[in-house]
């Protein structure tokens, strides 16, 4: 068994949680594309394309409920349809937005969320299915233009 840094550790746990692969595969398409989480998932799903995404888009739904499990068990409650505190700090860590940003706020209420740092399933997979990515897209650095969207409006608005 290969070692690895925690970073790279990291991105393998995130690559099959969202392509849904054993971690070996995430291992070996990571290193192929030099850790680059985004840049491996691209090429994975573009040489995927036919295996993963057929036109009638069915394994979205799975992928975003998948991707909602990996969050939602980050905080080891028996709550199956919130993600909670934990899960919620780890979602914005690898969106890679700092929790003091306003887009947080912004994140948060397309999520339905009735409370900070905690995420109904319903209001997190409606969003994405409203959202217009695809499901490819989602996970670690799912959402960064809307993220980066959201938080230039912000800033243009807010004069920040």
């Amino acid at each position: 068994m290969p070692t690895y840094t925690a970073v790279q550790k990291s991105a393998i746990q995130q690559f099959a949680a969202v392509a849904d692969v054993k971690d070996s595969a995430a291992a070996k398409t990571l290193k192929a594309h030099n850790w680059n989480l985004d840049h491996a998932l691209n090429a994975y799903y573009n040489s995927n394309k036919s295996n993963k995404f057929g036109s009638n888009g069915g394994s979205t739904a799975q992928s975003l409920e998948k991707l909602f499990n990996h969050y939602r068990d980050i905080d080891k409650s028996e709550e199956t349809d919130v993600i909670g505190v934990e899960g919620c700090m780890q979602y914005f860590a690898d969106l890679g937005v700092d929790l003091e940003e306003p887009v947080v706020l912004v994140i948060l209420t397309e999520f339905n969320a009735p409370t900070m740092g905690e995420v109904p399933r319903q209001g997190f997979v409606e969003y994405w299915k409203r959202s217009g990515v695809s499901a490819r897209q989602k996970g670690n650095r799912a959402n960064t233009f809307h993220v980066k969207y959201i938080t230039d409006h912000l800033r243009v608005v807010g004069g920040g």
